[in-house]
């Protein structure tokens, strides 16, 4: 069987008092080591912080931390996702639908515009000429035949 025992340490056990200020020296001072400590800083990164910051949060709230952040994340590159392909499917029904569309109906104005034409120059002529036929570019004027 193992017996602990208690060690006292004589050191501890005396009393010092400093009766003057000039044997004492400070082992532990920070200003003789600030250069150590600076060149530490400087050689560490942020990302060096940041990695040494996940052992002061317990594993169970990094894990949990982790869940939400891959769920929003998963969420997120879903919705991007059906985003893109509605954007997709709506232009390119745009352009299948619209283009001929609008094709279609600027030849129709086109059209509408010869056809309100051609009848605004057969008003003119029947105005100039009254009781003259008036003929349409493409049809043959009847030619009287002569009688033999």
């Amino acid at each position: 069987m193992v017996r602990l025992e208690e060690v006292k340490d004589e050191a501890f056990l005396q009393s010092k008092e400093f009766d003057d200020d000039d044997d004492y020296t400070d082992t532990d001072s920070s200003i003789s080591g600030d250069e150590a400590d600076d060149d530490i800083e400087s050689r560490e990164t942020f990302t060096d912080r940041i990695i040494a910051l996940k052992d002061m949060v317990p594993p169970t709230t990094r894990r949990r931390f982790i869940d939400i952040y891959n769920g929003v994340s998963r969420y997120t590159r879903s919705g991007f996702w059906i985003g893109a392909k509605g954007a997709y499917a709506i232009t390119v029904s745009a352009l299948f639908i619209g283009v001929p569309f609008a094709l279609l109906s600027a030849d129709e104005m086109f059209l509408a515009e010869q056809e309100k034409e051609m009848k605004m120059r057969e008003m003119g002529n029947e105005m100039l000429t009254p009781g003259a036929t008036s003929t349409q570019p493409g049809q043959d004027q009847a030619k009287p035949q002569a009688a033999l």
